[in-house]
Parts: structure tokens; sequence; C-alpha cells
């Protein structure tokens, strides 16, 4: 039995080795030589040496010469003459047929296009040197200002490995007399070398099926031949193999211009999209006096910033004692000292949602403070008890009110789909675009159809996590820019190896007015009204001390001023003069400021906000500047959205 284990194992280890041996067969052209004469008449003759090298078994090899080719027509040879076959330099045989076995004999075919030859000479796991004699019939091309060799010295049919190529061309004597240039194509190692009349090509390591061909212009009066083209194309012709100005054309135009044309359209276009569609005051002629429509100091600031400000709340607050929800008195406290308190005067009127929640809040915080069913609270312990994590839930709940409000007043805020739906089209569109002139460019499909697929992930994927998340979800944010971050570096790899590096800049740009545009929402005429007058209102707020003449009707809105002073973030000034008229007018409002004394101690008493619920930034447009720094007016730069907290869940699971 166990002689029978060995005896599998060694056989299994037979057959690995063999195997192995096997996948490590070669059989390569351990050096190619090529050397070529142009004629006078425009012919070329070649003798093309070839030492293969190999460990494996073969019966011969086979040399298909192509005589024209689809995309240089031009250049193509017009005859083909074969001179002679040789393996080991003796010479074969060319015979009508063979057969494997046979050795120095070779088959051959030419039909105007190609030449076939089958040369029949046994590979026994050591090399040979086969030599192949031939002319090309009328290869140069002779223009008005330059004459012209292009030839494809290996076409990309080979199916050998090549160590070391070199190619010798030697010119007519009489083009030394003028510059000579040459070009060659196919490999990222290979070197030239002129000497007078003399080129010499030379390259390493060549895959098979790469191709290698080669240009050389020289003096037209080297040649005379019968292909003759009656046009300049000299200057051309450097500007493409040399990359004068580092260009490349594609259907002769500058490929950095078409970028550059892309980048242009994509800002034209941001900018007309924006214009139309974003956050707009509609014109409003001389001053506003009265709160528009009637709608609360509230919703008019959310309106006028177009998102949630952090005093948001306290407007809300001056508003519920304007309508005497809610009265400051003067109190002393457990150790007998004289302090404010706000007090809950229990009234019976219809409220908006937004400020039931709001009187909700406050009532959740006086709910164990109070003795003998006395719904008051101090400022201080109020200030303290909105830093809970109960008051920032129902914060919350204040703000998506406010917001429901706000979709509910004005019937709006429809997202655009039909330029959404055309932004998307034009950046399917603009993604092929790419990808055809990386396969113009490059003339490869396995770089054209990667970038394409690459570009088509990042826009779909990052496209839909960009649109979809609320605008103040931090971490989801954080997380889809790191991500994105990484599939943005490996788009702009590929197409700068593929050589179309300048478009990754309209690419980004177009992927980021898409997103822009499936982001944006459309504004009703109404809301644009209502900013437009929201603005001329704070325009006259702000003047009101300043005019001649004031209307009676003014004297009852001391309150509304007071309160949209602090709503629109105007100054310290404006709000004091506000503040002191309430009072000297015997406001609603002023009534129960009255005992504070002053604007400053009673903004003192409630400086706090929510910034654990909602990230605000400071504000940027002069409001009031007391001590805390919270009752001071919005700013466009404040935060605002919704948060969705089942986020963190599905990132840490």
């Amino acid at each position: 039995m166990k002689k029978k284990i060995l005896f599998f194992v060694a056989f299994m280890l037979f057959l690995l080795l063999a195997c192995s041996n096997q996948s490590q067969a070669t059989f390569t052209k351990q050096n190619y030589t090529i050397d070529a004469i142009v004629l006078q008449n425009g012919d070329m003759y070649v003798e093309e040496t070839i030492q293969y090298k190999t460990d494996e078994s073969k019966n011969g090899v086979t040399r298909t010469i192509k005589l024209r080719n689809p995309g240089n027509t031009t250049n193509s040879a017009t005859g083909f003459e074969l001179e002679d076959v040789l393996v080991d330099y003796e010479s074969c045989i060319r015979v009508q047929s063979a057969v494997n076995g046979q050795d120095k004999v070779y088959e051959y075919s030419y039909d105007g296009d190609e030449a076939y030859i089958k040369l029949y000479t046994p590979f026994r796991y050591q090399g040979k040197t086969v030599k192949y004699i031939y002319t090309l019939k009328n290869v140069a091309v002779k223009y008005n200002d330059i004459a012209e060799i292009y030839w494809n010295f290996i076409g990309n049919d080979s199916t050998d490995r090549t160590e070391n190529l070199t190619i010798n061309i030697a010119l007519p004597y009489e083009a030394s007399q003028d510059t000579i240039y040459v070009y060659g194509h196919g490999s990222d190692n290979g070197t030239f070398k002129k000497n007078r009349n003399y080129i010499t090509l030379t390259a390493q390591d060549i895959a098979e099926k790469q191709a290698i061909d080669a240009r050389v212009l020289f003096s037209k009066d080297a040649i005379s031949t019968t292909k003759i083209v009656n046009k300049n194309v000299l200057q051309n012709y450097r500007n493409v193999e040399e990359g004068m100005n580092n260009k490349t054309l594609v259907f002769g135009v500058d490929i950095n211009i078409i970028a550059t044309i892309c980048i242009v359209i994509i800002l034209v276009a941001f900018v007309i999209i924006y214009k139309k569609y974003h956050r707009r005051f509609k014109k409003i002629d001389g001053y506003v006096r009265e709160l528009p429509y009637g709608l609360d100091p509230e919703i008019l600031q959310y309106v006028y910033y177009g998102k949630i400000q952090k005093n948001t709340f306290w407007v809300t607050f001056l508003n519920l004692v304007k309508k005497g929800i809610f009265s400051i008195e003067k109190t002393t406290n457990k150790v007998g000292k004289e302090t404010y308190a706000i007090v809950y005067k229990d009234d019976k009127q219809k409220l908006p949602d937004y400020e039931e929640k709001a009187t909700e809040l406050i009532l959740n915080c006086m709910s164990d403070e109070n003795e003998q069913d006395k719904k008051q609270i101090e400022l201080k312990r109020l200030k303290a008890k909105l830093k809970t994590s109960q008051a920032n839930e129902d914060y919350e709940q204040f703000c998506e009110s406010i917001e429901k409000e706000i979709d509910e007043i004005f019937e709006e805020d429809k997202k655009s789909k039909k330029i959404r739906t055309i932004i998307i089209i034009v950046m399917t569109l603009f993604i092929l675009f790419i990808a055809s002139l990386i396969l113009i460019i490059n003339g490869q499909l396995k770089l054209a159809i990667p970038s394409m697929i690459l570009l088509g992930i990042t826009t779909v994927l990052f496209g839909m996590i960009f649109t979809s998340i609320e605008k103040d979800e931090a971490t989801i944010w954080l997380f889809g820019l790191l991500h994105c971050a990484v599939f943005q570096v490996a788009d702009f790899g590929v197409l700068f190896k593929s050589g179309v590096g300048l478009f990754y800049i309209p690419y980004l740009m177009l992927f980021i007015l898409m997103i822009y545009c499936c982001r944006l929402k459309i504004e009703s005429d109404k809301k644009q009204e209502v900013r437009g007058m929201v603005k001329s209102l704070r325009n006259y707020i702000k003047d009101y001390s300043m005019l001649q003449e004031k209307g009676v009707e003014d004297i009852v809105l001391w309150g509304e001023y007071l309160i949209m002073a602090v709503a629109l973030g105007l100054n310290k000034n404006t709000i004091n003069y506000f503040y002191d008229g309430c009072i000297q007018n015997n406001n609603s409002l002023g009534t129960s400021l009255v005992i504070v004394g002053n604007y400053s101690t009673f903004y003192s008493g409630f400086g706090t906000t929510f910034n654990s619920v909602r990230g605000y930034s400071s504000s940027s447009s002069g409001g009031y500047s007391g001590s805390s720094g919270d009752f001071s007016g919005g700013s466009d730069s404040g935060g605002g959205g919704r948060r969705r907290r089942r986020h963190w869940l599905i990132l840490i699971l």
C-alpha cells in the first residue's frame, strides 16, 4: 500500500514538472537584424536575418509580409520580389507543397496585398538562423518638399518575442546632402543613430504581436519614383512626430484646445444654471413696511436666508411673548436673589405647529421646576435645560415643523427633472467622447473601455451618494468624499496614461455640475417675491430711525420690527432702538420686556443655541454682539437641513 502511495506521489510530481517545463518552453528571436537599402528608383531591398533560440521542437516557421496598410495606403509597396530564403546560411528550395519533417524547403504565395512564406526546417531543441531576401517595389513617396519611407518592419501578427532588434537603413547617397529626419514607433526603449545617409534603429524585449515601424524623411532629390504626391508635408509630419508645443492632434485639432473649449462650455453652463435656478430676490421698488402676507418672523427669516438660523428659536420665543403666550417677570430665587423668569400664561390661542413645538419645548423645561403648579422657569435655569439631549430632540422637531410649513405655504422646492435629465445625458455622452478620444489617440480598446467603465462607475455611484444624502450629514459627506477621492485619483491616472489627462478637468467640473443640478430645487415665484419683500422690509427697518416721516400705523409695529431686526441680523444700535421703542410705546412685547431694563441684560440671559443638533456658523451680517454671542442675527453661512441619525447605524454595521 505504501509503495502504491509513493508511486502515485512520484507520478504526480513528474506530471507537475513536465507541465512546468512545458509552460516555460521558449521559442524566441534572439537577434533580429533587418538591413534595408532604399534604391534611387524608390524600391527597397531588404535582408532579414533572424537568430532563433528555442528549447522545444518545431517543424518550421512562417513569415507574412503585408504590402498594404489600410490606414497608411500612400506608403504601401506596389510589388514584391522574393529572391532567397536561407537556413544557417544555406539556400532553401521553393516547392509547391511540403510536409512536416522536410528540411530547407518552403512554400511561397503572393496575392498583391501580402507575401506568405512557409519554411519547413525542423527545430530540435536548438536554435537556427533564418534569412529572407526580398525587394519591395516603389515604397518611397516623393512630395513637393520631402521624400518619405514609412514602413512596418515587424507587423502586429508576430507570434514570437524578440530579444534584440536592429534595423539598418541605407538611403541613396544624395540624401546625405540634406537633413534627414528619423522616427521610430512601437517600442519604449528604442534608439537610433545617424551617420550621413546610414541609419540604425535598435530596440530590446519586443513582445509578441507588437508592431515596429519607422518613418524616414529625406531629400526628395535622392530618389526618382512614380509615387508622387503634390503637396507639402514636412512641417505637418514634424509637428505630429516630434510633438511640437506638446500637441496631440485629433482630426487635425489640438487636443488641448478641445479640452479648453469643453472647460469654457461647462463654466458658461454653470453660470447660466446658477443664475436661473439659484435662490433669488424678486426686486421690490421702495420700502415694505409690514410683514409680507402676515407671515411670522421665523418663516420670513427662513425664506430670507434659505435655512434655519442659529437664533430662529429665540425669534419664535419673542413672537410668543408678543402674542402673550409667555411673559418675562422679575422674581426671587430660592436663595433670595432677585432674578428674571419666563412665565407661561396658558393662553388658548391657536398657534402654528412650529410655535406649538417651541411652546412644548419650554414647558418641558419647566416641568420639574415649579411649585404649586406655577409654570415658570428662571432664565439661567432655562439656558441650562436647553442644553440637554431631550431639548435637542424637541428642537429638531421644531426645525422640521418650520421646514414643513415652508413647503406647505409656497408649494415649491421641486427638483428640476428636465435640467437633471439633460445634465445626466451630457455626462454620459462626455464619457463616451473621452473614451473615443483615447481610442483614436492610442488605437487600443483595452485602454478606451476600462477608462469608460471607471468614469461611468465613479459618476453613477458617487452621483447617487451625493444626490441622496442630506446637506448637514457631515459624517456621510466625509465618508463619500474620502471614497470618491480614491476613484477620482484612479480616473486621473487612467486619463493621464491614455494621453488625455487634461480632460480630467472638464470631467470633474461636469461631475460637480451634475451633482449640483441633481440636488437643485426650483423656487416658486411667490417665495422669490416674499424674499424680495423681506429685503425691502429689512432696508426699511435699518433706515427707520433716520426717516423724516413715519406712518401712524407704524406705532403698532414696534414689536414686529424688534423681532425682525433680530431675525434679519441688524446691528446693535438698530436692535436697541426698537427695544427702547417697544417699551416707550407700551407695545405688548415692550410691556413684558420693560422689567428687564435693557436689551443687553435680556440678551445675556438667553445666550444659548442648539449647536449639538445643527451645525451653525457665526453671523456675518453685523448682528448684535452681546456677551454670549447667541442672540445675534442669522447669516448666509448658517447651518440648516435635517439630520437623519439612521446613517450612523449604516456606517457602524
